[in-house]
Order: structure tokens, then sequence, then C-alpha cells
């Protein structure tokens, strides 16, 4: 099974790069992600067509792990330059999660809403899902933080590093529709 992530938690950096021109990208060409919202939404979404998660009207620029992959083997192949930088990897857009509830529902062909749910009962179903609680307690970070706004930012340091765009979350969604597939009921 392929790994699938998309991350939200992002570095600073104040160390600019040099120019780039980026070719166009953006559409999960490049393998599998998920989004902090697909990865924890995906049965919300299943089974009643909505990403249910406590992140207010906050904005976030999710990148997908491929893409924070593609990043790093390009600074592998030539570290001497990176050496000391820290790069803020963004995702091409910085949106609501109504926005991204849209775009599910482009993607999938069927109406997604967002639904903001409380973060103690949100962070419980974590629990629930027995994830560790240090993930449980980055995870429910990540979230207020996204509630305050503290994630709506961009960066072109995707392109400038790799020479091509950051997948975008309508060409993610496309690429594992399967993942957000109403299940019908179970036979016996």
């Amino acid at each position: 099974m392929a790994h699938r992530s998309f991350a939200t938690s992002r570095p600073r950096t104040d160390v600019p790069l040099g120019g780039s021109t980026c070719t166009e990208g953006g559409t999960g060409r490049h393998g599998a992600a998920d989004s902090l919202p697909p990865l924890l939404a995906a049965a919300g979404v299943r089974a009643s067509d909505e990403l249910a998660l406590p992140m207010g009207g906050g904005k976030t620029s999710p990148i997908s792990a491929v893409d924070v992959a593609r990043a790093v083997a390009a600074i592998l192949d030539d570290p001497a330059p990176h050496i000391g930088q820290i790069y803020d990897l963004t995702g091409p857009e910085s949106a609501d999660l109504d926005h991204y509830a849209r775009v599910f529902s482009e993607a999938l062909g069927r109406p997604i809403r967002y639904r903001d749910v409380p973060l103690p009962a949100w962070s419980e179903s974590l629990r629930q899902a027995r994830l560790p609680e240090h993930l449980v307690s980055h995870l429910s970070a990540m979230a207020e933080l996204t509630r305050q706004g503290r994630y709506d930012r961009m960066t072109d340091t995707m392109c400038k590093l790799t020479g091509e765009a950051p997948t975008n979350m309508r060409g993610f969604v496309k690429l594992h529709a399967a993942e957000f597939k109403q299940r019908g009921p179970a036979h016996s």
C-alpha cells in the first residue's frame, strides 16, 4: 500500500532562494498524497459527505508528502547549498475548509460540506482511533493554529527547489477518489 500524506505543518524560512521557473504540475501526477483534511476526514466524507474538522474559518495551504519527498530529493541531490537552510513548503493555494469542501464536491461529483467540530471531541476521536498521544497533541495543535489563521501562508519554495508546482487538492482528490467513495450497506 502506498503511503499517502499531506502535511500542513511547515517551518518558516527567512532565506530567499534564487529565482527559477516552475513547470505546470499540481494535478497529483506524481503519486499518492493525503492532506490533513482528507486523511482525517475520509470516513466523514464516505459516511456523510462532510469534512468534519475543528478548523473554524482558518485557512491552510496543505502540501502533499510526495511533493515534500520531491523537495527533499532535490536537496539531497546537491546538499551543500542547503546546509543550514529552513524551507517553508506549502501547497499551491491557501483556503478555508469551505473552499476545500467545494473542491471535494467538484472532484467527487457529489456535494461535500465542511462542518466545524469542537476540538476536544475531535481530539478524543483521534485517541479512539488509537493514534499515539504525541500525534493527537500535534494534530490538535495544528488544528488550533489553523483556526487562528497561523497556516494561512503560501510560498513558491516548492517550485524553486524542484521546478514544478505542488500538487493541488483537486488533483489529489481525483487521484484518490476511491478513498472517499461512499460505501453501500454491508451485506450479510
